[in-house]
């Protein structure tokens, strides 16, 4: 296989778990081919202080479509790498595009690979066809957890080719994150992940404001915080929310720019409340207690694989907030449990993806 490696994925600095899995796949594919060069293409444009991240992660920004890139995908093997890069939410993004990049990859003759990739059930007809005829064009396709598995299978993607593994940003561990310091304070200090899809989640900020008023009532400090920057995502709920809260000395906003960010604030809190997928990941390494709010199939699959708190959407915001002060006082006997999953987690995606990689 060559010595340069071209990567694909909803990557560009707007959702910040797409962002942990770009920084993930870098490190992973470093620490295994350390000599290769690393490129990611970007749709569109991208801010200047995300394209000093990516290079300073390793890698060089390249915009697609380009004449460039298009020169790129000519030498460079492409890993279509991480994130929910299945779906039929539309035909162009993310199985068009990347049913492209594959099939223009595998005619210059190079092995491609699907990495650590997640998928949702598919119903559209032109959907499966795209998933049997070009996504099957990699050499190898791996997935973070079983049910992505089935969907890839029932599309027709060769079963000789499809690997379950966890999802690529359990490769970090918490040498990389921010040191944990222990407050003098003894007021517990949640952190809530606001949470605005407008396609897949539709939340109203009077969700998460009535959830914070809770945490407040039991005593806590609450920082409310934003996963996808996009103004019209979780950022912008966030901004509402901050109007709200103004002049609250118990309440305090991350608006973050960078994975580095919310990492701060996860790493500095006792408990991390999401509905969303990576902040729980990241909560688990940094060593904050992870509590999912059960709303979506994969985040139900996360916390029974890596033995996370669930609370569920039909409990009443009183009983979240008394439930996770309980869950606290047995917050160390949790993270042990966790820890001891997030090694085999690790392990697990540094040995399929060292396979691809040799493939």
């Amino acid at each position: 296989m060559g010595n340069s490696f071209v990567i694909w994925g909803g990557y560009g600095g707007h959702n910040l778990g797409d962002e942990a899995i770009l920084w993930a796949m870098s490190r992973l594919i470093r620490k295994l081919r350390p000599t290769a060069l690393q490129y990611v293409l970007i749709r569109g444009g991208i801010a200047e202080r995300v394209a000093a991240q990516y290079r300073a992660w390793g890698m060089e920004p390249v915009s697609f479509p380009s004449v460039r890139s298009l020169k790129l995908l000519r030498r460079s093997h492409l890993i279509v790498g991480g994130g929910q890069l299945l779906d039929d939410k539309t035909l162009v993004w993310p199985v068009g595009w990347t049913s492209l990049l594959l099939l223009a990859n595998r005619m210059l003759g190079l092995r491609t690979l699907v990495l650590c990739i997640g998928a949702e059930p598919i119903s559209r007809r032109i959907t499966r066809m795209l998933v049997r005829h070009f996504y099957s064009l990699a050499a190898i396709c791996t997935c973070r957890d079983g049910a992505s598995v089935d969907v890839l299978r029932s599309c027709g993607f060769p079963e000789e080719k499809l690997y379950a593994t966890r999802d690529v940003v359990f490769s970090l561990n918490n040498d990389v994150f921010p040191r944990r310091v222990q407050s003098t304070d003894s007021t517990p200090r949640i952190t809530i992940v606001v949470s605005h899809d407008p396609d897949r989640t539709p939340r109203k900020a009077e969700y998460f404001s009535e959830l914070a008023q809770r945490f407040l009532k039991a005593g806590c400090h609450v920082c409310l915080t934003a996963h996808d920057l996009r103004i019209d995502y979780d950022l912008g709920l966030l901004l509402r929310l901050e109007g709200e809260f103004r002049g609250d000395s118990r309440v305090t906003f991350c608006k973050p720019e960078s994975v580095a960010d919310v990492l701060n604030a996860y790493s500095s809190s006792d408990a991390v409340v999401s509905i969303r997928m990576h902040p729980l990941i990241l909560a688990s390494i940094s060593g904050s207690l992870p509590v999912a709010i059960s709303h979506t199939a994969k985040v139900r699959s996360l916390a029974v694989d890596l033995g996370i708190p669930t609370l569920s959407e039909c409990n009443s915001s009183i009983y979240r907030a008394t439930d996770i002060l309980a869950l606290l006082s047995a917050k160390d006997a949790y993270l042990q449990a966790i820890a001891d999953r997030l090694a085999e987690f690790r392990s697990t995606v540094e040995s399929t993806t060292s396979q691809a990689l040799t493939i």
